[in-house]
């Protein structure tokens, strides 16, 4: 896997120039008593797959009138991917402390485990884009916003397209409306068939469980763990692409070249599923 040093926004949607923008145009014209919720897609799938959820997470809610803007605390599971979440054997939140722990051990624990994989999706998904055919011109893909987080810091934005959705909650008639409205991003858009899709990864802490060999003939009962030990992670998966209007899932399987390093990783499979695919599993 490569190393990419590329940023996606992380501003707060009241930090937002783009959502702010959004707000104040849907505030005029809301009707008396209309409501308006604003947030990103991790927040609204943490909240979804909450009741799957066992690592601590929190969402402040600030109100301006009938505006709710739904904020995260940075670095929690909200805008991190969790490993094993849902095992039996679940990662530890702190490194142990006994003097025979072994480096290991250390390291997987779930703080560390969070930071190694969502820093490994964030370079899978910019290693699989043809850079060759990138998007340009004035299609809507091509205007997507220069990340917000990259005009602070410097850093080169990731190549992904920004999507500012809304979707009405249902309500009775003579009822106020809700809206929603989240910021989506989508990792890539494939030609044929045309479709957005976002990328993420199966991680394989031990180094052995994902032999190349094996990979094609029983990737099904090498999944099928994988699927039971971060259902919460999936289904937050689902959620993201779901609300990013992408039907398609790039899923690498990808591994650490040695059991007690996180730095380097080798990618040994990769597979595409259809998002009502993936969500069944979820």
């Amino acid at each position: 896997v490569v190393q990419m040093q590329r940023s996606l926004e992380d501003s707060s949607v009241v930090e937002s120039k783009k959502i702010r923008e959004i707000a104040g145009k849907m505030m005029k014209e809301a009707g008396a008593g209309d409501v308006q919720v604003y947030a990103t897609d991790a927040v609204l799938a943490t909240l979804m797959a909450a009741p799957k959820s066992s690592v601590a997470w929190d969402i402040s809610i600030e109100r301006f009138g009938n505006a709710y803007f739904l904020n995260w605390r940075k670095g929690t599971a909200v805008d991190m991917w969790t490993v094993n979440e849902t095992a039996q054997d679940q990662p530890l939140m702190e490194e142990p402390t006994q003097a025979s722990a072994t480096e290991e051990q250390k390291l997987n624990i779930q703080p560390k485990l969070m930071k190694e994989l969502t820093g490994l999706t964030m370079n899978l998904s910019q290693q699989v884009l043809d850079r060759k055919k990138a998007v340009t011109g004035k299609s809507a893909v091509a205007k997507a916003p220069v990340p917000e987080a990259c005009e602070a810091n410097n850093t080169k934005p990731a190549s992904v397209v920004y999507r500012y959705r809304s979707w009405d909650l249902p309500h009775k008639d003579g009822e106020p409306s809700i809206k929603v409205v989240a910021r989506t991003h989508a990792d890539g858009y494939l030609e044929r068939p045309r479709s957005y899709f976002r990328t993420f990864a199966f991680l394989d802490l031990s180094a052995q469980t994902f032999r190349p060999g094996l990979m094609r003939k029983e990737e099904g009962a090498i999944t099928a763990p994988e699927i039971i030990n971060n259902g919460t992670r999936l289904a937050k998966q689902a959620v993201v692409a779901h609300l990013a209007g992408c039907d398609k899932v790039k899923m690498a399987y990808v591994a650490r070249k040695k059991a007690d390093r996180s730095q380097s990783h080798s990618i040994l499979h990769f597979t595409q599923y259809e998002l009502r695919d993936l969500v069944k599993h979820t």
